[in-house]
């Protein structure tokens, strides 16, 4: 297969060599009527003898941020200071070290597409650098690797956030106990709000609670507070 660093350059020349003018563009987005070859001869082959004279040339580098995975990773951000590009997430390569060898590619074509268009039809032909297949095959195995630590960290920050509420929640329903409450709350029927107010100036972190949970807890304090009269 050719080498990476001349792929598009000998593709170019190929055309040019047999008669075709080459534009760097994208070929058209319907791609329902396209139909692509297997190989450049044959793409070359059919176009000719569909009178095609201009062939559309799409090219794609190797970029920076492939070595990084970025979707719900919790806890972890590219170095500012370090990260130029501004990548944020894990670096695949601290996850798996062989992917290091692929950095010598960066900014290099990684593929390209031909296309040539006739009526409303077009055909088209693919060409990967040789080493996209064993890239993309370790660069997802890593991705999987990272996926999966960013799953068990929402987990587990899940479960605290699951401990810190009923941490909180025993906190509040300790209040109906103290001597602090009942002399706040010593005559009359005390209101969900000052309740509320109550909990979260006395209660440190009660403000994380979510307000359902904070009024169902101050209701059931109140209703506590009222039995004990």
């Amino acid at each position: 297969m050719m080498e990476v660093t001349s792929v598009s350059d000998h593709i170019v020349d190929a055309l040019r060599a047999k008669g075709f003018c080459v534009f760097e563009a994208t070929g058209p987005d319907d791609k329902k009527n396209d139909f692509t070859l297997e190989s450049l001869d044959e793409f070359t082959t059919c176009a000719s003898e569909l009178g095609m004279r201009v062939i559309f040339m799409e090219t794609q580098e190797l970029d920076e941020d492939e070595f990084f995975y970025e979707d719900g990773f919790i806890g972890v951000s590219g170095d500012d200071d370090d990260d130029d590009d501004g990548s944020i997430g894990v670096d695949l390569r601290s996850i798996d070290g062989k992917l290091r060898r692929f950095e010598q590619y960066i900014g290099q074509c990684l593929m390209v597409r031909l296309t040539g268009c006739f009526g409303g039809a077009s055909i088209s032909f693919f060409q990967p650098a040789e080493w996209l297949a064993s890239f993309e095959e370790m660069r997802d195995r890593a991705r999987h690797k990272a996926q999966e630590s960013s799953q068990e960290a929402e987990e587990r920050l899940e479960e605290e956030r699951r401990k810190n509420v009923e941490r909180l929640l025993a906190m509040i329903s300790q209040l109906s106990n103290s001597d602090g409450f009942k002399d706040a709350f010593s005559s009359g029927r005390p209101t969900q709000g000052a309740i509320v107010a109550y909990i979260r100036t006395t209660i440190e972190g009660a403000e994380e609670l979510p307000s359902g949970v904070l009024r169902t807890a101050a209701n059931q304090l109140r209703d506590r507070l009222l039995l004990k009269r």
